[in-house]
């Protein structure tokens, strides 16, 4: 979707999927607190930031914007396509070549224990039911 600033320059507005043919590929989250830090550096190059986390698997690796491990890390093994942004927390599919709605249930939980490890709160309008599993599953 494109938009125009009030100087006419154009702007675009990524919205993610609202499914993923993938999605049977996300495995359940560890249960450690550490597997889930957003303080993690890519596990080939160290890099302490721009990292993205496999959901499939759950190794944290550095994104296009450093030097591709996750992209490489996809490009070896096809069947681990959706990863999880430390910096934005937005979900990408490699095998959809697209963002993915991280409100769709198999995501649901592994992004709100991410933005509980980023922010140390839980996210604004998750019911109490979610916030006590997130404070159980993270002590």
């Amino acid at each position: 979707t494109s938009f125009t600033n009030f100087q006419g320059t154009a702007l675009f507005a990524v919205r993610p999927k609202r499914s993923c043919p993938h999605l049977s590929l996300v495995k359940p989250a560890p249960p450690s607190e550490g597997a889930l830090a957003v303080d993690q550096k890519c596990e080939k190059c160290d890099a302490p930031d721009g990292n993205w986390l496999c959901l499939t698997c759950y190794m944290v690796l550095c994104g296009r914007d450093r030097n591709k491990h996750m992209l490489a890390h996809y490009s070896a093994h096809h069947n681990h396509p959706l990863c999880l942004s430390f910096d934005d927390l937005s979900v990408w599919c490699y095998g959809c070549a697209s963002y993915v709605d991280y409100e769709l249930p198999e995501l649901t939980e592994i992004h709100r224990r991410v933005y509980k490890s980023k922010f140390r709160e839980n996210r604004p309008g998750d019911n109490a039911t979610a916030q006590t599993t997130i404070d159980n599953t993270l002590e």
